[in-house]
């Protein structure tokens, strides 16, 4: 039984479907990459599975449970963590106290296990853990909202556009840590990106997503090596990018 399984989900914005009855899963141990263009629907379906958007329709079943419809507070109970695009830290607290915050539904030992952890994935993050955090660096920012989000100790990481912005070499550090969090943690990952040839890279399997609908599912070796996707996603680059993945 895969940890997440998604079935027929279907998303609606008023008049707009944003995403067009979906299936995918993803196993313990997985690192799992959701492609596609803006708009693709791939943010929406991260949202739908934590219910931070209601899905219209299908099935969302977690570690054996039906999550379709409780509320996001008791998804993440149950294991799911989300570090959101464009990282959502709170600016005017420091490291530490956004560290904190990602433990509300943990103990006070829980949170301290989990920063060290944090600590240990991100050293930068305790060299600025008084630094208020909204004059960290870009990296910098984009590590604490991933620890943040790991404080739970969660059995599943959504992770959204996490290269979003960074450098070449910040990016990856990033996706290194996400390979560490996998091995680790023993934390399974879905993980939206746009920067393919990175995150299918470090993945298993992909989806890529066009206009609501999963049009493309396969491991990650066949999609470096789909010429659709090559042309789509990795800029036409296909024997250079095979030559350097392989």
């Amino acid at each position: 039984m895969p940890l997440l399984e998604v079935s027929d989900l279907r998303v609606n914005y008023g008049a707009i479907t944003a995403v067009q009855g979906i299936d995918l899963f993803v196993e313990k141990g997985e690192i799992v990459t959701l492609l596609g263009a803006n708009g693709a629907g791939k943010s929406s379906t991260l949202s739908a599975i934590v219910n931070l958007v209601k899905p219209s329709s299908g099935k969302i079943m977690f570690d054996g449970q039906d999550i379709t419809w409780k509320p996001t507070a008791n998804i993440v109970e149950a294991g799911i963590s989300q570090a959101m695009e464009g990282r959502q830290i709170f600016p005017r607290m420091t490291t530490l106290e956004n560290l904190h915050m990602g433990g509300y539904i943990s103990t006070k030992e829980e949170i301290e296990v989990g920063i060290e952890r944090a600590y240990e994935l991100f050293p930068i993050l305790k060299e600025r853990s008084k630094q208020m955090a909204g004059t960290l660096s870009g990296g910098e920012q984009q590590m604490l909202s991933i620890a943040r989000a790991l404080i739970n100790n969660p059995k599943l990481l959504l992770l959204d556009e996490p290269s979003l912005g960074l450098a070449p070499m910040i990016i990856q550090d990033v996706f290194n840590a996400i390979v560490s969090i996998r091995d680790e943690f023993d934390t399974s990952i879905l993980l939206v990106e746009q920067n393919a040839r990175v995150a299918l890279a470090i993945s298993s399997r992909g989806y890529v997503m066009e206009k609501g609908k999963i049009v493309i599912a396969s491991t990650a070796e066949k999609l470096l090596n789909d010429e659709k996707v090559i042309h789509a996603y990795l800029g036409g680059e296909s024997k250079a990018l095979r030559e350097e993945l392989t």
